[in-house]
């Protein structure tokens, strides 16, 4: 990713943000123009008279009835970007990230650093989305550091 380095663009959690969907994400910044543009054009009281309307005479009148879903979607995905790697103070975490606060607690640059990487609680809530490609990639990064993991680095997202 041109601008950073591996180093800059590894999490302390072990993850790579330059693999992350939201790191300076093309998709989210249009879905902010979209609401921004639906909301200078005046599209919520159309919605509204379009939900209103009868669906079997008026084409997306049961469609417009989720409007206010469908915006809601909108800003959700436009606040869900980041500019920045989380070394350099993105803010890949819903809000303060516990993994770079225990890691910078014990002086490490990151996971792969510590002795109780095994069994650490801290990491659990990125199971879910991450799955076994993140403790693969802390092992990786164990053996082989930041710069020369990257290369070889595994999928970001439990699908990948």
């Amino acid at each position: 990713m041109p601008g950073y380095s591996h180093m800059e663009l590894t999490a302390y959690c072990g993850l790579y943000c330059g693999d992350c969907l939201r790191f300076n994400s093309r998709a989210l910044r249009l879905a902010g123009e979209l609401a921004a543009e639906l909301d200078q054009g005046g599209w919520e009281p159309y919605a509204r008279a379009k939900a209103a309307a009868d669906p079997a005479q008026v084409k997306g009148a049961a469609q417009f009835a989720d409007w206010q879903r469908f915006r809601g979607l909108l800003a959700t995905l436009a606040g869900q970007a980041c500019a920045l790697p989380c070394r350099l103070g993105g803010d890949g975490c819903a809000g303060p990230c516990r993994v770079k606060a225990c890691c910078r607690e014990k002086g490490l640059a990151g996971c792969w650093q510590c002795a109780g990487l095994g069994g650490c609680p801290e990491l659990s809530f990125l199971l879910p989305l991450h799955g076994q490609n993140l403790l693969a990639n802390l092992e990786l990064l164990r053996s082989l550091g930041p710069e020369k993991w990257a290369p070889r680095r595994r999928g970001f997202y439990a699908w990948t």
